[in-house]
């Protein structure tokens, strides 16, 4: 089931962390677009609009470190957490333009998983000048230890889509889980399975709460303004309807997902009847002599009494 949808409008996000917030600034037009087409770019196979996403240097949101334009996931003017236990996949289709530095001064390109406390997140994407790269912290905030820091897309074209597919699971070690799926969109035809980290760490012993971030953080190192652009972003209960949903960035279809099991068949009560007698025949020890007042399991008469007891 698709649990939220982020693909249409600035509203289904609810929020956005930018310079324009807590002091006078630009609108957040300025930064963030839906668009159509923009700066030669048109949306990826499946979609109608894409996101487009920048960040300058000054774009200090209030007196926080570096510069920032981030999305939040909280529609309704309430942030979405994610609390131990929570298990859904994200999809975002993402395109970096020619020239995008990709630097050590670029903290986060994409999705940020952030907690309550004053130190370094325990996920991001970040995008180099020739490969992406994901990571994920936990245990203890203070001293925390990384499960997950996985390079990939290596040589990655600019001015090109790729998606991304991410299953998080939000728990301490050793209950927390994170999967990543990957593909080119104008070459690929399916998804590479590219993470798969089963019983990790992906949230703080110590911050139990994990909220969703999205755009770009850079250092105040940063030195020219960064552009990114990203569609399709959707939130799916099961990772399996996430690619069905992804595949049609790389094919201009979406694959149905697999259909549930078909249901139990139905047992007419006469049929429970003429099992019972089944087991009955089956037998030549008398109830009565037996002295039973309860038959044992694992005997016909047992049995035959248990689908007796399914008639209603």
């Amino acid at each position: 089931m698709k649990i939220w949808d982020g693909s249409q409008s600035l509203a289904q996000w609810g929020g956005v962390e930018y310079v324009g917030q807590g002091k006078p600034g630009p609108p957040v037009s300025e930064r963030v677009t839906f668009e159509t087409a923009r700066d030669g770019v048109t949306p990826p196979k499946g979609f109608s609009k894409f996101m487009r996403i920048e960040v300058r240097p000054g774009d200090q949101y209030f007196s926080t470190s570096g510069f920032r334009t981030l999305l939040r996931q909280h529609p309704g003017n309430s942030i979405v957490k994610k609390h131990p236990g929570d298990d859904s996949t994200y999809v975002w289709c993402v395109r970096f333009p020619a020239g995008f530095p990709g630097a050590a001064n670029i903290w986060v390109a994409g999705r940020e998983w952030h907690h309550d406390g004053g130190k370094v997140a325990p996920s991001h994407n970040t995008v180099w000048p020739d490969h992406f790269n994901t990571d994920v912290r936990g245990g203890p905030e203070a001293n925390a230890h990384t499960y997950v820091n996985a390079n990939y897309f290596q040589g990655y074209a600019h001015d090109e889509w790729y998606t991304i597919v991410e299953r998080y699971r939000h728990n301490p070690n050793p209950n927390g889980a994170y999967e990543l799926w990957g593909a080119r969109c104008s070459t690929d035809k399916e998804f590479t399975k590219l993470v798969n980290a089963p019983g990790i760490g992906t949230m703080y012993d110590d911050f139990l709460a994990n909220y969703l971030l999205y755009g770009l953080y850079a250092s105040t190192g940063l030195q020219q303004p960064l552009v990114m652009y990203t569609a399709g972003a959707a939130e799916f209960t099961t990772s399996a309807e996430a690619l069905a949903y992804a595949q049609v960035t790389l094919t201009g279809s979406v694959v149905p997902p697999p259909p549930p099991p078909p249901p139990p068949p139905v047992v007419t009560p006469q049929e429970l009847r003429d099992q019972a007698v089944a087991e009955l025949k089956q037998t030549t020890v008398g109830y009565v002599n037996k002295n039973w007042k309860v038959p044992p399991p694992g005997t016909h008469w047992k049995k035959a009494l248990d689908i007796l007891d399914q008639i209603t």
